[in-house]
């Protein structure tokens, strides 16, 4: 076919692509072979249009998979090394609309497009800057895909994309931001990232907000709050003096979505001391108070209270929390309609109620503590074990108070008859650390103002000595925290603290022996679960964390027994059964599994 032939044939596609019915014809009537054979013609101005062509056609998603089944990915990827800058645009154009599909993300990091796309961000256009940073960005959604574009360059992608954050235009600055957001969602590359000058490319971009869209700000923020998810990072974030910058983005409603991200990356990086001191000092704590106040959409209240959660546990902000007239506003979200802020808002009271200093204003104030707890337990959110937990740890930190902070529990444990059911219910249904700490609160009718933890009749106590017992909370909060971010490895250290500290506790082996799965190590896990079946045999969680590390161990009969045992404590357990299923299947086809699927 010749060149006048093919550019006329191309012009007048253009004009049959503009209708979305005609893209998906051309596919269905066979038309891709043939411009899939153009694809290997010598004229510039041929593979120019074709590659045009199936840029527009692979705007549709009926199209995507198609295109890449008839063969296209191969000479597309030969064409990004193509002379011809219009050529090399217009076929990464095309990997960019196909790399919206997983499936054919994979088939482009299989033919090996990778590395071009890398390579091809050193390119001076902008166009070829734009659609092949967008391309990364697509491919490290897929967490296998991450270290292929790392190993591509042997790193160097990380300079070229912060380098884009600096000096390309701000779609290009939007797209390299959301590469390294996706790259950063890898915990290996949090750190490379800001070694590269990400956290500095990203402030340059943050402390000019003013000037800069709506959509390049989100994508910063996103990336810094991946970022911050590294524990290195934090120190590094807070003297970049980003808290302020964070602080004044969150007054501004036009950035919406940044917004959001600027709450979670506070939420990461106040478990530090700087972080709440320089959170403080920019009047963030008051700030994150009125955003719940101003019932913002559940995302930012979910990131706000996470945030308040964690910074109540600083004695500072605790005062500034109390003394706030945005407390009694932050109560009403405890019957909001999103479980995670109305355990958040628990959360908050859990640790304010941690600090005796803090009681007396929490007992004064209208709507007291002990009337918010009575009310949270009736609520919907309280069904979940970790709210219920903490509505018991309030309790049971105000049972070991001052003797007038005791005096008031115990009085109004005594008048109020639904809330001492709920407490006794507990104690009966509970398992582990709730089981105690309801016995702690129990003892109030009883023992007046003796040592509460006299009062525990089982095997297993919590420490008897009020500070042991914070350092033990503050262990297992610390731990929890990290599992959240996908720290097993350092959770464990703290959850070893915890079995230090209160060694006949089930839960500190229980959540041990998860991080121990989550890691592929069965055998260490197994060994935990069954020291936490042993001081609690009843706990359903345990057996089927035990159960899954045997399976990984493939001791496929006793996984079976631990689901048995499941079944008889609860029989409607649904995940037990479809579990129970697979590991019956396994036994029979004596197939084993090195992976656990949690």
């Amino acid at each position: 076919m010749g060149l006048v032939c093919c550019c006329f044939i191309h012009v007048n596609l253009s004009h049959v692509l503009c209708a979305v019915e005609n893209k998906t014809a051309i596919v269905q009537s066979g038309g891709l072979p043939h411009l899939i054979k153009l694809l290997r013609s010598d004229h510039v101005e041929v593979l120019c249009n074709v590659c045009g062509c199936l840029t527009t056609l692979a705007t549709e998603e009926e199209n995507k998979i198609e295109i890449v089944k008839s063969g296209a990915l191969r000479p597309l990827i030969r064409l990004t090394r193509a002379r011809d800058v219009r050529v090399k645009r217009n076929s990464a154009g095309a990997l960019l609309n196909l790399s919206h599909i997983a499936a054919n993300r994979v088939s482009i990091v299989g033919e090996g497009g990778v590395p071009y796309l890398v390579q091809l961000l050193e390119c001076n256009d902008e166009e070829i800057q734009f659609y092949c940073a967008a391309a990364l960005s697509n491919i490290a959604v897929d967490g296998g895909h991450r270290s292929v574009i790392m190993l591509a360059s042997n790193g160097k992608v990380l300079i070229l994309l912060v380098r884009l954050i600096r000096s390309g235009t701000e779609k290009v600055q939007c797209q390299a931001c959301l590469a390294l957001r996706n790259l950063a969602s890898d915990e290996a590359y949090q750190a490379k990232i800001y070694q590269a000058g990400g956290l500095d490319a990203i402030y340059e971009v943050l402390i000019t907000m003013s000037s800069r869209s709506a959509e390049i700000i989100i994508a910063a923020t996103a990336a810094l709050k991946n970022i911050s998810i590294h524990q290195g990072s934090e120190v590094m974030i807070v003297n970049k003096k980003l808290i302020p910058v964070l602080c004044s983005l969150l007054k501004q409603d036009q950035y919406g979505e940044a917004r959001c991200h600027a709450a979670g990356t506070i939420r990461n990086l106040i478990a530090i001391q700087p972080a709440v001191q320089a959170l403080v000092m920019a009047g963030g704590i008051n700030l994150l108070l009125k955003l719940l106040a101003g019932r913002q959409n559940d995302t930012l209240l979910s990131e706000c209270s996470a945030a308040l959660a964690i910074a109540a546990s600083h004695t500072e902000v605790g005062h500034l929390i109390l003394e706030s007239s945005q407390y009694t506003t932050m109560l009403q979200l405890l019957a909001s309609s999103s479980p995670e802020v109305a355990h958040n808002i628990v959360g908050v009271l859990g640790h304010l109620a941690a600090n005796a200093s803090n009681h007396d204003k929490l007992l004064s104030h209208d709507p007291s503590l002990l009337a918010v707890v009575s009310v949270v337990t009736k609520l919907e959110t309280s069904k979940e074990t970790d709210c219920n937990f903490l509505c018991l740890w309030i309790l049971a930190q105000l049972s070991i108070g001052s003797n007038q902070t005791k005096a008031h529990l115990q009085h109004y444990l005594n008048k109020d008859d639904v809330l001492i059911q709920w407490v006794c219910n507990q104690q009966s249904t509970a398992s582990g650390d709730s089981r105690q700490l309801a016995a702690m609160v129990m003892g109030m009718t009883t023992t007046s103002l003796t040592p509460l933890t006299e009062s525990l009749t089982t095997s297993h106590k919590l420490p008897n000595d009020p500070s042991l017992l914070r350092s033990y909370e503050s262990e297992r909060s610390k731990g929890n925290s990290l599992v959240r971010k996908g720290y097993f490895s350092d959770a464990i250290l703290h959850y070893t603290r915890c079995v230090e500290l209160c060694p006949s506790m089930p839960s500190s082996y229980s959540n041990r022996a998860l991080c121990h799965l989550r890691l592929g190590k069965f055998q260490t896990a197994d060994k935990d679960c069954t020291t936490s079946l042993l001081l609690d045999p009843t706990n359903i969680k345990v057996l089927f964390r035990r159960s899954l590390a045997r399976k990984g161990l493939g001791n496929f009969r006793d996984a079976i027994k631990d689901l048995d045992a499941l079944l008889k404590l609860d029989p409607d357990n649904s995940a037990a059964m479809k579990e129970r299923g697979l590991l019956i299947q396994l036994q029979q086809t004596d197939i084993g599994h090195s992976t656990v699927d949690l």
